[in-house]
């Protein structure tokens, strides 16, 4: 099993599953085809996603307590909230879901097959590409806070026998802000807001995922050296247009860069 291909490229990869996957041998082809046979299809984001969320969460940062700037100011800008911009994001990503081609599709299924092998109580918890926009798999944040959550700088480690409450965990990189805000006791509680009982908190499943697999990241290095690849990626493929007649061009650093995930399987 490639955890390298399969699970750190799909987590860090925050758009489309990446296309750059090794061909697995064959029983694990067999084992991606049956979880390729109940990916029905590709997701498209969905806006009662982010408004559950926001009301679940007091239209708050869960773990700053600001609260969303268009809702402050709906309540006449309270000068006892702090205000300021947040967004709700995926505790696993919504690249799992999305995808838009037969080979994605099937790439898609690779990753879905890792991620149940390693993380069996996300399967439990009912998480598949049709429940991506559960709102137990999302969290309001303000965008600093998001960032180094999505960057795997920040996590929330579940506490033992206490179902909502977390350890805050941050990381080499996090940002200063985020660090700032950081709650003094080193938890946070989730709770839905008083009109919001209806709707789902976190999934303490998808949440100690998501720490565990920033727990690997940061303490291996690994996600730093996907962020480096895909950077380099990015980087050159802005420069195809100039490619050289004569033959000069460095051919092989672009080879490198686009196939480095095939070449490391």
């Amino acid at each position: 099993m490639n955890l390298y291909n399969r699970l750190a490229i799909p987590m860090k990869a925050l758009s489309e599953p990446s296309s750059m996957i090794e061909s697995p041998p064959s029983k694990r082809v067999r084992q991606v085809d049956v979880v390729a046979s109940h990916l029905d299809e590709s997701q498209t984001r969905d806006d009662m996603f982010k408004v559950s969320c926001l009301r679940r969460d007091g239209y708050r940062c869960i773990f700053s307590g600001f609260m969303q700037i268009a809702h402050w100011l709906q309540l006449n800008e309270p000068d006892n909230i702090k205000a300021t911009h947040v967004e709700v994001a995926h505790i696993i990503p919504f690249s799992y879901a999305s995808w838009r081609t037969t080979e994605s599709r099937h790439e898609a299924a690779s990753a879905w097959r890792v991620l149940y092998s390693c993380f069996p109580g996300v399967r439990r918890a009912g998480l598949s590409a049709e429940t991506i926009d559960c709102e137990s798999i999302g969290l309001t944040m303000q965008l600093e806070c998001q960032a180094d959550f999505g960057d795997f700088k920040l996590a929330f480690k579940p506490v033992e026998n206490e179902n909502n409450k977390y350890q805050v965990k941050t990381y080499r990189g996090c940002s200063a802000l985020t660090r700032m805000w950081s709650p003094a006791s080193g938890f946070i509680e989730l709770k839905q807001a008083d009109d919001a009982t209806d709707l789902k908190l976190p999934d303490r499943d998808y949440l100690d995922c998501h720490w565990r697999i920033t727990e690997i990241f940061n303490a291996s290095g690994m996600g730093e050296v996907i962020d480096k690849h895909f950077q380099e990626w990015e980087d050159l493929k802005g420069t195809c247009h100039e490619l050289r007649e004569d033959g000069t061009t460095n051919v092989d650093r672009f080879l490198r860069a686009g196939l480095w995930a095939d070449v490391i399987g």
